[in-house]
């Protein structure tokens, strides 16, 4: 049977606005990122898209559109610790300009010399998390971040988790996955349709 999976950026923060490196620094969402997430509600509910559950980040500007989501969708809603951005340690807070240098997290070298969290050890706890869908067989939303959605699309894609198979999303936009699993039960992707809302991001300096 095929589940039915929906990855989805939070909606717009101030760090976004001011192109700032943020991982796991708490902030939440401006008005117009708690409008954007309302209109993809909505979006959703046209579609007629009925989550059994929500998995969301903890952090606050996912969690806030989590229940934004919830409230018009319904579903149980469960926030998971493995759902987290990529922790970029000493670079947390710097300019885009060192976010193109990090290449968004993927330059495992300059990550490391940051004390910042490497792709590796994302797509580590992105897989055990992955592992927990496996019986579920509804409709399932996750909620989280850039980075991590990124890895989490790379994984269901058999991408190489590098930047130059970046899986980025606009703000309160999502990647929809149907998956199956098979034999050894892991995730098989079927039919996927990516940016579905808003547009692929175009990344500029």
């Amino acid at each position: 049977m095929s589940k039915e999976l929906y990855l989805i950026r939070h909606g717009q923060t101030e760090s976004n606005v001011n192109k700032l490196t943020i991982g796991h620094t708490d902030i939440g969402l401006t008005e117009h990122g708690t409008q954007e997430v309302r209109e993809l509600a909505l979006h959703l509910q046209s579609l007629n898209v009925l989550p059994s559950m929500i998995y969301s980040s903890p952090l606050l500007r996912a969690r806030r559109t989590a229940e934004i989501l919830q409230t018009t969708l319904g579903g149980s809603l469960c926030f998971d610790e493995r759902l987290k951005e990529i922790n970029y340690g000493d670079y947390e807070g710097s300019t885009r300009d060192v976010l193109w240098e990090l290449e968004f997290g993927y330059h495992i070298e300059k990550m490391r010399a940051g004390n910042a969290e490497t792709v590796q050890e994302v797509e580590k706890r992105i897989s055990e998390f992955m592992e927990s869908l496996i019986d579920n067989t509804e409709t399932t939303l996750v909620v989280a971040h850039g980075m991590i959605l990124s890895v989490f699309s790379q994984v269901l894609l058999g991408l190489d988790r590098s930047f130059s198979t970046v899986q980025a999303l606009k703000n309160a936009d999502y990647n929809y996955f149907s998956v199956e699993v098979n034999s050894e039960r892991m995730l098989i992707v079927m039919r996927t349709q990516m940016n579905s809302l808003r547009g692929r991001l175009e990344f500029r300096r």
